[in-house]
């Protein structure tokens, strides 16, 4: 015997409520890809809270109060994150990304573990240079890699030159700052203001002025950079660990996943399961049993389009793996959205506050999307970052006394492949807070 047969208003009025929940469903699973892992957490823990058919089973691990648990059985990625920063590590990182020469590299890594807690060297450069069999001009380079790291002031060998390298990332430092961080510090700690005025024509105003900048450094920017390691690595929750197997094979691994974890509720006993189809409160139930459903299959889309805008930024930026930021090729969210066939705007949700742990570090995806210079081949194209990065390599190499102007640094970048104006070459300068040659000159 053929159904019911429902009438024309009967069938838009059910097309409309079946429209209405699929856009709601739509709006819930592109808000979840937007979360980062650990906002995730907490609206998932929120969600849960206000919906009784939703249960959430928590990881042995987190349900062994005080225990030690089993170090192998935990997220990986909590894991990672969960060795405490030292500043010989937060430099030998930034070290690694640097693209300098690799014996540069080595010796100022030897460098990073012979400074102090106030990231001060701890010992003279020529003795350094003895240990490490350099001459004199390759362990000065290796120090000015270093304290071409951040932050600024790292590496120095003393009070004046911590300040000079701080003033010198300055883009507008006060006047006269950088003379009296120069010639006149012991005048300044037994206060002699006549003196120091006489000395260096600055009226008492400017002279208080650049006396203000200098006390707003810091003259131990090593115990700075440890802290704020510290701050970074309890605040950041990487939601991918990225790698390369031994194999070769790129290894893309998400953070632990909800979906296992939720699950809906049994109604088929205790005291949902007494709710008539005709009672008041079965319009409540059956609303939290669609939410559930909901969630849980919102966050295994989150899940695999996450995984697959991971995998695609990375299948096409392998190279920064083992090269560093001087690999990274021209990548733009259009190009994985094209690549992945979805709109970019939901790469750009993907992507929004995601961070990623490689073998180099924990970094912002958006980190590894950066344009192209040039119309070259895509072998020969560039990305801005990696200019970037060649650019201050040139600069921390270059001589104290002859420093390069930005024409010289636009004909050494072109003879690295990397073809810029001199304006653009100051652009970026001026991005990377390096001061003009004039400035850097007997620094």
């Amino acid at each position: 015997m053929p159904g019911p047969v429902l009438q024309p208003q009967a069938l838009l009025r059910q097309e409309q409520r079946q429209k209405l929940a699929l856009t709601q469903q739509m709006r819930q699973s592109l808000a979840l890809l937007a979360l980062p892992a650990a906002e995730l957490d907490r609206a998932v823990r929120e969600l849960a809270a206000d919906n009784p058919l939703l249960e959430i089973r928590e990881p042995a691990a987190s349900r062994r109060a005080g225990g030690r648990g089993d170090a192998s059985a935990a997220d990986p990625l909590e894991r990672a994150a969960a060795a405490p920063p030292t500043l010989e590590a937060e430099l030998l990182a930034q070290l690694r990304l640097s693209g300098a020469p690799a014996p540069q590299r080595r010796a100022a890594a030897w460098l990073a573990g012979n400074l102090d807690e106030s990231g001060w060297l701890a010992l003279p450069l020529a003795e350094a240079a003895e240990r490490l069999r350099l001459s004199a001009a390759e362990a000065e380079s290796a120090l000015r890699l270093l304290q071409s790291l951040q932050p600024a002031g790292i590496g120095a060998r003393d009070l004046r030159e911590c300040l000079l390298l701080q003033l010198d990332r300055e883009p507008e430092p006060a006047p006269g700052a950088r003379e009296l961080a120069a010639r006149w510090l012991p005048q300044l700690a037994a206060r002699r203001w006549e003196e120091i005025a006489a000395g260096t024509g600055l009226g008492r105003e400017q002279l208080e002025l650049a006396r203000q900048a200098l006390l707003r450094l810091d003259p131990r920017p090593g115990q700075r950079l440890a802290g704020a390691a510290a701050i970074r690595t309890q605040a950041v929750v990487p939601d991918a660990l990225v790698r390369i197997a031994a194999d070769g094979e790129l290894l893309v691994e998400l953070a632990a996943s909800w979906e296992p974890r939720l699950s809906l509720a049994d109604t088929g006993s205790g005291p949902l399961a007494a709710v008539a189809r005709g009672h008041e409160a079965y319009a409540y139930v059956e609303g939290c049993r669609r939410a559930a459903r909901a969630l849980i299959g919102g966050l295994a889309q989150r899940r695999e389009t996450l995984a697959r805008v991971v995998r695609a930024v990375f299948e096409e930026q392998a190279a920064f793996l083992e090269g560093g930021w001087p690999a990274l090729r021209p990548l733009t969210l259009a190009d994985v959205a094209l690549r992945l066939g979805v709109h970019e705007s939901t790469v750009s949700r993907a992507v929004s506050g995601k961070h990623v742990r490689t073998p180099l570090g924990t970094f912002p995806l958006k980190a590894f999307f950066s344009a192209a210079l040039g119309r070259g081949g895509a072998a020969e194209e560039v990305s801005a970052a990696a200019a970037k990065q060649r650019l201050a390599e040139l600069v921390a190499a270059e001589c104290r006394e002859r420093p390069l102007s930005d024409q010289q640094l636009a004909e050494r970048l072109a003879e690295l492949g990397i073809p810029l104006s001199r304006r653009t070459v100051a652009k970026y300068r001026g991005e990377l807070r390096i001061p003009s040659s004039s400035s850097r000159r007997g620094g």
